[in-house]
């Protein structure tokens, strides 16, 4: 896999083959979900989303979208950098997530239940060779 531009449509296709190839439906317990995980301060002063759709634990939909947002269960916002961590494994997502460091919107303890789902796929993003 070669290293590609976070956030770009390159590191877009690299996520959908690596989510869609690497977390089965079982291992997320079959969820249906929608997640928007928002990316805020990036260097081009810009704000970015990643769309994320799960049916059945299958990943229906990965997309990276410009507001106004579609509405979902959650969203999960952080700055770039704080992402950054996460994703080269400096930072545990929970901790993030429970550290304020992320923010979550959306039924919290339904979110709690779904901890299941997001860390495959944190780790899964993570996994993406990405130039930051």
């Amino acid at each position: 896999m070669t290293t590609v531009k976070f956030l770009s449509p390159e590191w877009l296709v690299e996520v959908q083959k690596v989510v869609r190839g690497t977390i089965k439906p079982e291992a997320i317990d079959n969820a249906t979900v929608a997640i928007l995980t928002v990316f805020e301060k990036c260097p081009d002063g810009k704000e970015k989303a990643l769309l994320t759709r799960i049916d059945k634990g299958v990943f229906t939909e990965l997309a990276l979208v410009t507001e106004p947002y579609a509405k979902t269960e959650f969203s999960i916002t952080g700055d770039y950098a704080t992402y950054m961590k996460v994703f080269k494994g400096q930072l545990d997502p929970t901790k993030a997530l429970m550290g304020g460091d992320l923010s979550l919107k959306g039924n919290v303890f339904k979110a709690m239940s779904m901890v299941n789902v997001l860390a495959p796929f944190f780790t899964a993003l993570g996994s993406v060779p990405a130039e930051f």
